[in-house]
């Protein structure tokens, strides 16, 4: 059976190399941003914002950026 060349493993090529996968607090920090909650939201909904806020703090996302000052 022939393989298509694409599904072929190959060692010892001079092509372009495979940077690390990004890291965890990388991957969260991009999809984690700070929110803000209304005056009309329920305790529970303000419990789960300042959760999410603490999160993306203690992760020092945005830091160094506008986002964090």
């Amino acid at each position: 059976m022939l393989l298509p060349i694409g599904c072929m493993r190959t060692t010892g090529s001079s092509g372009p190399t495979r940077s690390s996968p990004p890291s965890y607090q990388a991957v969260v920090c991009k999809t984690l941003k700070p929110i803000a909650w209304s005056d009309k939201d329920t305790a529970e909904t303000i419990r789960q914002v300042k959760a999410n806020n603490a999160a993306y703090k203690s992760l020092a996302c945005g830091q160094g950026t506008k986002e964090n000052q």
